[in-house]
């Protein structure tokens, strides 16, 4: 009996622990035609002054999916001194013929999201020169957008408010087919893109995608990676294991290029990931 009550007590004591440690704040970022959107706000456990932010977008192929599903990443970086944030975003009709013209109030309502964020830096204790953003599939292409297209924007935004980002985290961003992952990003690629890690599974149908944007860069002399989960296929990255292992990659690229703190961590042996010249030779 009395060890059950020590147990109790332990898991308590645990439970606390997580919750101070994990700090996350859900707020509206904008109400559009009775749509409230909303975002969560990971802090980190531990800081001095205000912090780096990476802002996540989830996949789902704009009609699915939620904030949510880049929990795991947003521990992963807040665990590293990052304010973390994952936003929702308007999500398109299933089966609607018309449903590509809407992608742009998709990249809108992302770029709202930053610009909410940075409006509410002194409270959110972040640093605005040190914006990433990043997503999955989806969430990957928004992420881009927002970097990189300056076209499109909500009306009712401060435009004065930049919504370009340091660093890119991609896990399978899709870029392709352009009938549904449209404007085409490959088209927006120039000497002011910011250094992108980027993440597929060899089976990945949007891997080819992924290669073209890479070379863009390469071409305009960005410093980027992609990597290359052998055997894997889209989605890869919230796999056991796999997330350990890309979310590592990632942390170490962004130490490598000076917008994160810390020592290089080590990358388990039992997922490794493969530069893409080794897995296309």
């Amino acid at each position: 009996m009395m060890m059950k009550k020590y147990a109790l007590i332990l898991f308590l004591m645990i439970a606390t622990f997580t919750a101070f440690a994990q700090e996350v704040s859900t707020y509206q970022y904008k109400n559009i035609n009775g749509e409230q959107l909303k975002l969560d706000v990971y802090q980190p456990s531990t800081k001095t002054g205000n912090a780096p932010v990476i802002i996540f977008f989830h996949g789902g192929g704009f009609v699915t999916g939620n904030k949510e599903q880049m929990k795991e990443q947003c521990l992963f970086f807040s665990e590293r001194g990052f304010v973390t944030v994952s936003a929702n975003y308007h999500l398109l009709p299933k089966g609607d013929p018309s449903a590509q013209s809407q992608v742009a109030q998709c990249i809108r309502d992302a770029k709202s999201a930053v610009r909410w964020i940075k409006e509410n830096a002194e409270k959110l204790q972040l640093d605005t020169n040190m914006v990433l953003l990043g997503g999955g599939s989806a969430g990957g292409f928004l992420a881009t957008e927002v970097a990189l297209n300056n076209d499109i924007n909500e009306n009712s935004d401060n435009f004065k408010i930049s919504t370009k980002a340091k660093a890119l985290v991609l896990y399978n961003p899709a870029y392709i087919p352009e009938k549904r992952y449209n404007p085409n990003v490959l088209n927006l690629v120039n000497k002011l893109t910011p250094p992108s890690i980027l993440f597929f599974g060899s089976e990945d149908k949007f891997k080819p995608g992924g290669e073209e944007f890479l070379k863009l860069l390469n071409q305009n002399k960005i410093t980027s990676e992609l990597w290359v989960a052998k055997g894997e296929n889209h989605g890869f990255f919230n796999k056991e294991g796999w997330k350990e292992a890309s979310n590592i990659k990632a942390i170490n690229f962004l130490r490598k290029i000076g917008l994160a703190i810390g020592a290089q961590e080590k990358e388990p042996s039992d997922f490794a990931l493969y530069p893409l010249d080794s897995i296309n030779k």
